[in-house]
């Protein structure tokens, strides 16, 4: 079955993107890049999406935002021009971003699966890690973190962290109430590594919200 799976650049679409490779021809993939107040997509720039892609070496759509009204619309008709039988989305939680999904693949008469969906975030991240999913925190948001979380890979010692923040502030471990957002640097299936060459932490300490600002990044042979 030839599908497209929709990326991020994330931890959960790519650990999608790697269950999808095993299963499906995967000829496409498809990015949406929206605003910052998005409630469906990760805020991503379009250089990194792009570096993702040819590390991952699949083609990528990329559908530009402008009106984020105008997300599923705009979503539906890239779908239509790629002409798949299916499309994978990294849902775990969100019954709200699942539907919507749901929703343009009806609409255009295929199917969308959610492979992690429902799955156990610390074992979903256990797995990631085992894996050497290389993964870095592009976004914090909320009590718990701090300047120097942005960035930080998340390896055994940081899961314990969250699950510390868990416990005493009630954080989701995977981030599903938008505490924390993620970028994906290397994976197995990555044919190359994305390297960060330039980049800003920018940190705002009363709102304890920071995020990573990529300015450069380059390709690196494995």
């Amino acid at each position: 079955m030839k599908v497209a799976v929709l990326v991020s650049g994330g931890k959960d679409s790519t650990f999608t993107l790697w269950l999808a490779l095993h299963q499906y021809d995967v000829i496409y993939l498809v990015a949406v890049l929206s605003g910052k107040e998005s409630t469906l997509f990760q805020y991503q720039k379009k250089p990194y999406i792009e570096a993702f892609s040819q590390a991952v070496q699949i083609p990528i759509k990329i559908i530009e935002v402008i009106d984020e009204k105008e997300e599923l619309p705009i979503l539906e008709n890239g779908l239509k021009d790629i002409k798949v039988e299916a499309i994978l989305i990294g849902g775990l939680l969100s019954e709200y971003q699942r539907s919507k999904f749901n929703s343009v693949a009806m609409n255009i008469g295929i199917p969308c699966y959610a492979p992690i969906w429902r799955k156990n975030q610390k074992m979903l991240l256990q797995e990631m890690i085992s894996h050497d999913f290389k993964i870095i925190l592009s976004l914090v948001a909320g009590v718990g973190f701090k300047e120097n979380d942005v960035g930080a890979e998340i390896t055994p010692q940081f899961l314990n962290k969250l699950e510390q923040l868990n416990t005493k502030f009630g954080i989701s471990l995977g981030g599903e109430g938008g505490e924390y957002e993620t970028l994906v640097l290397d994976a197995p299936f990555f044919k190359k590594k994305i390297e960060i060459v330039e980049k800003e932490v920018i940190f705002d300490e009363k709102r304890l919200h920071g995020y990573l600002e990529i300015k450069e990044t380059k390709l690196i042979e494995k």
